[in-house]
C-alpha cells in the first residue's frame, strides 16, 4: 500500500522534472514582502520534549518511523486550520501570480505554485483575478507545490513547520493523551479519510480538534513540511529543534488525506515527494 500511494502521488509529474530538482541546496526562498491582512488563527504550542516516531500506540509502522527518538522543541505557533482556498486566492492576487499558477520565485526561479489546469482545482482565474469556486472557500487548498506552500507561509509572516514541530503539534504537544491519530484513537471523530470523506475534501474545522485545539491534522489533505526527507534521518537526528537533512530530492508530507485509508493518517506516518508535485490531496498549514 505504501508503494501504491507514492505511485499515485507522483504519476502526473513529468520525468524530466525529477532531474531539475535533484539534490537542491536547502533554501527557503519565496516571494518578497508579506502581509498582515490574511486571517490566520494561531495556536500556541508550548515547547517541550517528546518521543518521536513509532511509539507504542502506533500500528503497522514503516521502517522510516524508527527508531523512536527523543526530541526537544522550543515554543512555536501553528495555524489552527489547514490553509484554505480563500486564503490562498488572496495570496495569489496580492503577489500578482501568473494566471496559470506559476510565479518567478525569488530563490527558485519560475515554478508552479498551484496547478490551475487540473480539473479538481477549486481556485479559478477570471477577469484578471483569482477567485474560489462557489461553496469551496473554506475547503483546504490543494494542488499546491512545496514551493507554493513555502511562498504563502513567508507572505503570511510565517514558515512551514518542521517535521518534528508538525508531529509534536499533531500529538497534542505537552497535553498529549497518546492517541494514534491527532486527537483520538477513533479517526472518524477527528479526520476525513477514505472511509468517510465521500472522495473529496471537506471544510476545515468540521471534526473534533486535538488536545491543543488544532483541527484536521489527521486526514483531509496531506500537509507539506519544511524538511527534506531521509528515510534514515531518525537514526542521526539531533535532539534539540531538528530541522531535517540539509539537502535532498524530496520534501516531507504528513497527516494523510481524504483519499487514503486510516493507517496513513497516524501522527507518526511519513511520506515524501519532490517539491514540484501538485495533487488533489496535498495542502499545508503554517507555523511561526
Amino acid at each position: 500500500m505504501r508503494n501504491l500511494i507514492l505511485t499515485i502521488v507522483t504519476a502526473t509529474i513529468a520525468i524530466g522534472l525529477l532531474t531539475l530538482q535533484s539534490c537542491e541546496e536547502d533554501n527557503d526562498g519565496g516571494v518578497n514582502g508579506g502581509t498582515d491582512d490574511v486571517n490566520i488563527e494561531w495556536v500556541e504550542v508550548e515547547g517541550g520534549t517528546f518521543e518521536m516516531g513509532c511509539t507504542e500506540e502506533q500500528s503497522d509502522c514503516d521502517d522510516d518511523e524508527t527508531p523512536v527518538h527523543t526530541v526537544t522543541l522550543s515554543s512555536f505557533d501553528i495555524s489552527k486550520y489547514e490553509i484554505t482556498n480563500a486564503q490562498y486566492a488572496e495570496f495569489l492576487n496580492d503577489i500578482d501570480c501568473n494566471s496559470d499558477g506559476s510565479y518567478n520565485d525569488d530563490e527558485f526561479g519560475n515554478v508552479e505554485y498551484i496547478d490551475m489546469n487540473d480539473s479538481d482545482c477549486q481556485v479559478e482565474y477570471s477577469g484578471g483575478q483569482f477567485a474560489v469556486e462557489s461553496g469551496k472557500a473554506n475547503h483546504p487548498v490543494m494542488l499546491v507545490s512545496w514551493y507554493g506552500a513555502n511562498a504563502f507561509a513567508q507572505w503570511a509572516g510565517g514558515r512551514l513547520p518542521t517535521e518534528a514541530e508538525w508531529e509534536f503539534a499533531a500529538r497534542g504537544g505537552n497535553q498529549s493523551q497518546g492517541y494514534e491519530y491527532s486527537g483520538s484513537d477513533n479517526l472518524d471523530e477527528v479526520g476525513w479519510y477514505a472511509g468517510n470523506s465521500g472522495d473529496h475534501t471537506h471544510e476545515v474545522g468540521q471534526k473534533q480538534p486535538n488536545e491543543l485545539g488544532i483541527y484536521d491534522m489527521s486526514g483531509n489533505v496531506w500537509e507539506w513540511c519544511h524538511d527534506w526527507y531521509d528515510e534514515n534521518y531518525y537514526s542521526n537526528s539531533p535532539e534539540n529543534n531538528p530541522q531535517g537533512p540539509s539537502a535532498g530530492t524530496h520534501r516531507v508530507l504528513r497527516g494523510g488525506s481524504w483519499i487514503v485509508s486510516g493507517g496513513y493518517c497516524r501522527v507518526a506516518y511519513r511520506i515524501r515527494n519532490i517539491p514540484v508535485v501538485t495533487s488533489s490531496y496535498n495542502g499545508f498549514r503554517i507555523a511561526q
